[in-house]
């Protein structure tokens, strides 16, 4: 699974299908499955993992929208958002 790190990390989608192919022969399992799930649309997972783009931004942007947003909270000890309900 360490070849798949090093194509999730160094942009090295021109190597996903020689991954898909081996975790492919593996035992069924899980990381099997999802490998066959990838080849759905081979194209544009190649694509995500080949360019240099990322959704921080956009993310951030999302992050700060629902932090203003009336009626919920953000709990740092969960981690998940929770809206005010009122208690009764």
């Amino acid at each position: 699974m360490r070849s798949s790190a090093h194509i999730l990390t160094h942009l090295h989608g021109h190597r996903l299908g020689e991954w898909i192919t081996s975790a492919q022969d593996s035992t069924p399992s899980p990381i099997a499955r999802f490998a066959t799930g990838l080849t759905n649309d081979l194209a544009a997972v190649t694509a995500g993992l080949s360019q240099p783009h990322s959704s921080g931004p956009v993310e951030g942007n999302v992050n700060r929208i629902k932090m203003a947003a009336p009626g919920s909270t953000f709990s740092a000890n969960a981690c998940s958002w929770r809206a005010n309900q009122p208690q009764g």
